[in-house]
Formats: C-alpha cells, sequence, structure tokens
C-alpha cells in the first residue's frame, strides 16, 4: 500500500452575503440609495437618519464641516487655497532635489 502527501492551493471567491449586498448597494443612483435607507430606517427602530441640511445638498460632505455662520462659509468656499494647488502643480512638474526646494518656496510664502 503506497502512502503519499498531496498539497494543492485553490483561491475561491465566496459570494457572502455582505459582498451581495454592496454589490447591490454599489449600483444604486443617489436617490435609490436614499429611498432605500429610509425603507431600511422603517424596518428597523435602531435606525435613525438624519436628513442632510441645504448646505450638505448644495456643496456635498466635502464642506459640511463648515458650519459656524453662513458667512463663514462663503469665505470658505470662496477662498481658494493656491498653496496646495502650486504644491500639486510642483510635484508633476519636479523631481528630486528642484521638488524639495520649490515645496520649501511655496512653504516659505
Amino acid at each position: 500500500m503506497d502512502m503519499f502527501l498531496k498539497q494543492q492551493q485553490q483561491q475561491k471567491m465566496m459570494m457572502t452575503p455582505q459582498l451581495q449586498q454592496s454589490i447591490e448597494l454599489l449600483q444604486y443612483s443617489t436617490l435609490e440609495l436614499e429611498q432605500f435607507l429610509y425603507d431600511q430606517q422603517l424596518e428597523n427602530p435602531l435606525i435613525e437618519l438624519q436628513p442632510p441640511s441645504f448646505q450638505e445638498r448644495i456643496f456635498g460632505d466635502s464642506h459640511s464641516h463648515v458650519r459656524s455662520t453662513e458667512n463663514d462659509l462663503y469665505t470658505k468656499i470662496a477662498e481658494p487655497n493656491y498653496r496646495e494647488e502650486l504644491l500639486q502643480l510642483a510635484t508633476l512638474t519636479f523631481t528630486g532635489n528642484d521638488l524639495q526646494i520649490v515645496q520649501f518656496l511655496i512653504a516659505a510664502r
């Protein structure tokens, strides 16, 4: 009787319920996703959704952290950040020591 040991490696992708739900949610439009969340809220009493504020609806989540006053909101949105833009352009244009010099000059203002 011959005995032998065999080792085999396999890679399988299992479609878990969480993965299926994630794929389904990624296909939703914004309105469909919003409707799905409200439906889930009705089914589950532990879910509480707060409707987005006017600023969140207009400007999206990127400006939702600015909530102090209306004037501050408009000032921060209208004020461009030239330093960040220059740093991005510098990384596309320069390399090595030249990039470090340019970054220093931009940071020094």
